[in-house]
């Protein structure tokens, strides 16, 4: 049985894909686009950049720059926990995923979903292991907006 040849896309420079990391992010993470689509980042890099990359070549690189807009479910636990303590002391916490701050109606919402019924006391172990590799800061917001 003859399979069909594996086609490849051209392989891209790094030094390409750093020159247009700064557009792509802000493609994917600040205006929330999608890959594919009409205006996703892969047809707007063709058109407005003559920028041409597969869906897993944007994949890859994604993954290699960390870039993610989805939060795992053992990340939201140790976030919620983190963020309950907080509420407990009376303080108020920003959180930052991906360079991004989440908003309060986001951490509500997750909060409602996964009650703290659902949170088992193994949570708390590895809570600063998931927080620090996931969160670039959390601060005490009063500090800062005082």
């Amino acid at each position: 049985m003859e399979h069909a040849p594996r086609v490849t896309a051209p392989r891209i420079a790094h030094s390409l894909w750093e020159h247009h990391r700064s557009t792509i992010e802000r493609l994917f993470m600040v205006e929330e686009r999608t890959l594919e689509g009409k205006d996703g980042v892969i047809d707007t890099m063709k058109r407005d950049h003559d920028f041409w990359a597969s869906k897993s070549q944007y994949e890859s690189r994604l993954k290699k720059w960390g870039m993610r807009k989805k939060i795992t479910e053992k990340e939201w636990r140790a976030i919620l926990l983190r963020v309950q303590r907080r509420a407990n002391e009376g303080r108020q916490t920003e959180i930052v995923f991906n360079g991004m701050v989440l908003s309060e109606q986001r951490i509500t919402r997750e909060l409602a979903r996964r009650s703290s019924s659902n949170m088992n006391k193994n949570d708390h172990n590895s809570e600063c292991t998931v927080f620090n590799r996931v969160l670039s800061f959390i601060t005490d917001v009063k500090r800062f907006r005082s």
